[in-house]
C-alpha cells in the first residue's frame, strides 16, 4: 500500500502534499487499501482542477498534441520511434516540441530513446479533459 502511495507520486511536491492530505484526512487509526483508494481519487480530482488544467491549456497546440501522443501510447516510458511514426518522421519536428516540453517540465527521458510524462496521474488528466471536452 505504502509503495503504491510513494509510487504514485513520482517526485511531484504538490502530488506528495495532496495525496498526503487525504491519506492522513481518510485515515482513522489505520491506512488500508480503501484509504488508499479514496485518497489517490481525491488528490486526482485535485492535482486535475488545480494543477493539470492549466499546465495543459497554457502550452502551444503542437505541444499539446504530443502530449496527448504519449498519453495514448499507453506506456510509462514512450519510445521516440513511436512518437516519430505518428509525427510522420519528422525528427527536426519532433524534437524542437520534445525540447520545450522538457524544458516545461512535463516529460522527462527515462533512458536514451525514450520520453515519460513528467507528471503523476497526466496521461489520466489528459484522457478525462479530452473527454470532457467532447461532451460540453
Amino acid at each position: 500500500m505504502l509503495d503504491r502511495l510513494v509510487d504514485s507520486v513520482k517526485g511531484y511536491a504538490y502530488a506528495f502534499q495532496t495525496i498526503g492530505y487525504y491519506v492522513w484526512d481518510e485515515s482513522e487509526d489505520y491506512i488500508d487499501n480503501s484509504v488508499v483508494n479514496s485518497a489517490l481519487e481525491s488528490a486526482k480530482n485535485d492535482l486535475y482542477q488545480n494543477a493539470y488544467e492549466k499546465l495543459y491549456t497554457e502550452v502551444s497546440d503542437k505541444d499539446r498534441e504530443l502530449l496527448d501522443v504519449i498519453a495514448s501510447a499507453k506506456k510509462e516510458k514512450v519510445p521516440i520511434s513511436f512518437l516519430l511514426d505518428k509525427f510522420d518522421n519528422r525528427k527536426n519536428y519532433l524534437s524542437v516540441y520534445r525540447a520545450r516540453l522538457l524544458d516545461d517540465q512535463l516529460i522527462f527521458v527515462p533512458e536514451r530513446g525514450y520520453v515519460s510524462l513528467a507528471l503523476p496521474f497526466f496521461a489520466d488528466f489528459i484522457v478525462w479533459y479530452k473527454e470532457r471536452l467532447l461532451l460540453d
